[in-house]
């Protein structure tokens, strides 16, 4: 898990500069976090970010949303910050459906796609990237 002290020197990079409750978010330790508020409370932002300060800890990134058009705001801050770090190697952000983004950082690459639940039963396990 990256320190506090990396995430601060990403954010700083993208422009990013979280609330105190949002700081309190990216500070907690534990692997899985819950992020639940009203509508524009942020929850996408911080999301997004989070996911920007630890990329490189994993190969393989799903945004799941009930459909696809649920998952574009953090598919967007994703791509708008990937390509303020300079790390973007493709990108698919078409006006509908699904999404992808590959990005590429010296020793590490990843890549983050946009998931439907519409049907549960198709959300499959996918092997980690070649």
């Amino acid at each position: 898990m990256p320190s506090w002290g990396a995430k601060e020197l990403i954010f700083s990079k993208i422009g990013y500069i979280p609330t105190p409750d949002q700081e309190a978010i990216h500070r907690d330790d534990h692997r899985i976090k819950e992020i639940a508020g009203g509508e524009r409370g942020g929850k996408s932002t911080t999301a997004s970010k989070e996911l920007i300060s630890q990329h490189w800890l994993g190969d393989l990134y799903w945004l799941v949303g009930a459909d696809y058009d649920l998952c574009r705001p953090e598919f967007a801050y994703l791509l708008d910050d990937f390509t303020k770090l300079g790390i973007v190697k493709s990108a698919h952000f078409p006006s509908r459906d699904q999404c992808s983004l590959d990005i590429a950082l010296e020793g590490a690459k990843a890549h983050i796609e946009t998931k439907s639940a519409k049907y549960p039963e198709r959300l499959a396990a996918q092997a980690r990237m070649a």
